[in-house]
């Protein structure tokens, strides 16, 4: 009797619990899936900051269901309006579509990479190119590339960028399954002189060589030299009033060029940042005063500082961006001249040999020792003719000069490819 009615009472409550599960089995799976919906997803965005004002954002979204339903967000976040029409690729700039407005998202993405760029009144913006994962793909690297499209830039380089880098962590990147993997820290790593075509990209952990990216596809174009151009500037001599001003003058060559009336000994005086003769370092200032012969000189960063401070004063519509561009190929400055544009160089008096550690000194700020090169000069770069093997300069000293070409290419790279133009 007593086992009997034990049966009965367990088979009631296995009839209970039996209840219980199938009441509440919805929403515990449906919690599992959300939970694993968020701990798989990957989103990479990037506010990207294009060199001719074209400022976007991009959102690469994964896909949701492990199916090719991920999702391409653009956002135009620079003088965007919602009527305006522009156009996106996302093929790296080799095909075309418009939309109108400042907003938006491509659906449908595959599992793989997507180089965007935006293009309006024909001016194109730089490629960013993301992954798009699928959910199962947990990344423990986001990576995002950068490659140019503007054709003054468009010198087959391609920038890697870690989107999700931890401080301190060293990176390696490889390109196009290289064997060789270069290190570089969350500020990224540059690719040069890759032609046009399409490249691979992957980066990996220099510590932890199995914790790797996905793999982008990116898109690279090189815009060949014209052969020869040339841009009638202007002259200006530095002498006698800026013995060692020779950076400034160039400048001020440059400035006048583009429309403005710069006065040399007031670029010397009131915009150039000076430090102390043989107590500072020419990476930041000019080493004592251009009006004196006990003087040295500077490099490209003090000249776009100067350039600065004159537009903050009378560029009042905001026209003129100064890029230091230094380390960028001799191509890219015969490029430049193609486009119409000067270019303030470094290199030396005549072209002669350089004279390595001429003479050196402590930084008074930090304590580093400063080498400086004997013969150092700054030229402004107006035309070039390949046939010819010619380069041709108003040098602030001897005038209007042509010189050898690859010597002057030889003396650019002594001089680590210091350069400056205004676009």
């Amino acid at each position: 009797m007593f086992t009997k009615m034990w049966d009965n009472c367990r088979s009631k409550r296995r009839a209970i619990y039996v209840l219980l599960m199938i009441l509440f089995l919805p929403l515990t799976a449906f919690q599992i899936n959300a939970f694993a919906m968020d701990d798989n997803y990957n989103e990479t965005k990037l506010n990207v900051i294009s060199k001719n004002g074209l400022n976007f954002s991009v959102s690469a979204i994964s896909c949701s269901d492990n199916k090719d339903d991920g999702k391409i967000k653009i956002e135009l976040i620079s003088e965007m309006s919602d009527t305006d029409t522009y156009e996106y690729s996302s093929d790296g700039g080799r095909s075309f579509k418009k939309f109108t407005g400042s907003k938006l998202t491509l659906t449908g993405a595959k599992s793989k990479s997507y180089s965007v760029c935006v293009k309006k009144n024909n001016v194109v913006s730089d490629i960013y190119t993301v992954y798009v994962p699928r959910t199962s793909i947990k990344l423990p690297i986001n990576i995002y590339a950068v490659s140019s499209r503007e054709k003054i830039y468009s010198d087959g380089s391609i920038t890697v960028y870690v989107a999700n880098g931890e401080k301190g962590t060293e990176y390696e990147a490889t390109i196009n399954g290289g064997m060789t993997w270069h290190k570089f820290s969350k500020k990224g790593l540059r690719f040069s002189n890759l032609g046009s075509s399409n490249h691979c990209v992957m980066v990996r952990k220099a510590d932890e060589p199995s914790c790797k990216s996905a793999s982008l596809i990116i898109s690279t174009k090189s815009n060949e030299i014209k052969g020869k151009g040339y841009i009638p500037v202007e002259q200006i001599y530095q002498n006698p009033e800026l013995p060692t001003g020779c950076e400034i003058v160039s400048l001020t060559m440059l400035l006048n060029h583009l429309g403005f009336e710069a006065e040399k000994t007031d670029m010397s005086d009131n915009y150039l940042p000076k430090g102390g003769y043989r107590k500072s370092d020419p990476q930041n200032v000019f080493v004592g005063n251009p009006r004196l012969l006990a003087s040295y000189g500077c490099f490209s960063e003090p000249i776009v500082n100067a350039a600065e401070a004159y537009f903050d004063k009378y560029d009042v519509d905001k026209k003129y961006k100064v890029i230091n561009i230094s380390g960028c190929e001799p191509k890219t400055l015969y490029r430049l001249i193609d486009t119409g544009n000067p270019v303030i160089v470094w290199g030396s008096i005549d072209m002669k040999r350089i004279i390595p550690d001429y003479r050196s000194w402590v930084d008074e700020e930090t304590g580093r020792i400063i080498s400086w090169a004997g013969n150092e000069h700054c030229l402004l770069l107006t035309g070039y003719d390949v046939e010819k093997n010619l380069v041709y300069f108003n040098d602030p000293i001897r005038g209007k000069k042509a010189y050898n070409m690859q010597t002057f290419e030889l003396r650019y790279t002594q001089f680590d490819r210091n350069a400056v133009v205004i676009i």
